[in-house]
């Protein structure tokens, strides 16, 4: 099969630079130029992290928290330092806490104002009917132990 004569050929080689000139069938001279030589894969790497630093830290942080983590049950501390290493923890697993609530309610509230009123009726009343039916399960569990224990201490004194 015979290449056409008028398409560019790129230039495959490797470093230099530089220009690849063909002669087209109408004779006209293209030259095609490469933006770049091709880096070395150290270089392409080391591009990558600089552009995703955050990524790459943040990574590196899970990493060292682990095993930070890990090296430190091995230590014997007291309960005020422990209480002292695990305070920050607490703060942030609180305001977490503080934070999703609220996302997920006006979550629920968007969505259910999107619904028309049949789908939003059904939807609140399968949601009600499997709450009371789930609170009305542990109240029954809770009497029957709270009869059971009565039972059996009213057994023991006689």
């Amino acid at each position: 099969m015979e290449a056409d004569a008028n398409a560019k050929v790129p230039m495959l080689g490797k470093g230099g630079g530089g220009t690849h000139t063909a002669h087209g069938g109408n004779g006209v001279q293209t030259t095609v130029r490469m933006s770049q030589p091709p880096q070395s894969f150290l270089a392409t790497v080391l591009y990558s992290m600089k552009e995703n630093a955050l990524l790459v830290f943040t990574i590196l942080g899970v990493i060292l928290g682990i095993l930070l983590g890990c090296l430190m049950r091995y230590g014997n501390f007291s309960d005020p330092t422990k209480a002292l290493i695990s305070f920050p923890g607490e703060i942030l697993m609180r305001m977490l806490k503080m934070l999703i609530l609220p996302l997920i309610v006006s979550s629920l509230i968007a969505g259910l104002a999107q619904l028309d009123a049949k789908v939003s009726h059904q939807l609140v009343t399968q949601c009600l009917d499997t709450h009371f039916s789930r609170f009305s399960m542990l109240f029954r569990n809770q009497t029957r132990r709270s009869l059971n224990n009565n039972i059996e201490y009213s057994v023991a004194v006689y």
